[in-house]
């Protein structure tokens, strides 16, 4: 009934069978490199899954609205092609009575292991993508606690690149202020819990 599609060279081939087969195709793309691409006629994947989703597709989802507006600004898609649904974590279902976040923050405490007293900063990760920019968080964070000892670290992911993360945490003596937890915990509850987000992705 509907072919979904992500990423640039997903939506040509998917814009691409939806011609084909007469289904309605929709189309999200993620991230700012495509918006960024040179205007209409870009000679990049993205430039080619544009141009097939401009013929072809049904919909485009832009997930917030300055992405919808830099398809717009670039002359990438029309308006009447873009709809918008928001990727993220509601701010609401974080910011919880004092009461609540406290009762957060000494879950996330004692599931980490962490004392009483830091201040938690949360990453989530896919630890099978590079530029999901954990590389640079680990380069980072002894500069980070050179200045702020209180500081403390939680990453959420798996994948292929997490024993070698570790490694490097061994290696950097950094494994008691850094915890890493899997996706099967409460992230919404863990984000209520921490002090600070950290998003150092080097795409999205």
């Amino acid at each position: 009934d509907l072919i979904h599609t992500h990423t640039g060279w997903g939506s040509h081939g998917g814009a691409t069978c939806g011609r084909l087969s007469g289904v309605p195709v929709v189309a999200t793309l993620y991230g700012f490199k495509a918006a960024r691409s040179t205007g209409r006629n870009p000679t990049t994947d993205e430039g080619a899954a544009h141009r097939a989703l401009r013929r072809w597709a049904t919909r485009v989802v832009a997930l917030s609205g300055a992405q919808w507006d830099r398809y717009i600004q670039d002359g990438i898609f029309a308006r009447s092609m873009l709809e918008v649904i928001h990727q993220g974590v509601e701010v609401a279902d974080v910011l919880a009575p004092q009461q609540e976040l406290e009762a957060s923050q000494t879950w996330l405490r004692e599931l980490t292991g962490f004392p009483r007293g830091v201040q938690m900063s949360v990453r989530i990760a896919d630890l099978d993508d590079m530029e999901s920019g954990v590389d640079v968080l680990l380069w980072a964070i002894p500069k980070v606690v050179a200045t702020h000892r209180q500081a403390r670290f939680v990453i959420i992911g798996e994948g292929k690149h997490h024993e070698e993360f570790e490694r490097r945490v061994r290696a950097r003596g950094l494994n008691k202020i850094i915890a890493w937890l899997d996706r099967g915990v409460d992230v919404r509850k863990v984000l209520a819990g921490g002090d600070l987000f950290i998003h150092p992705s080097l795409r999205d």
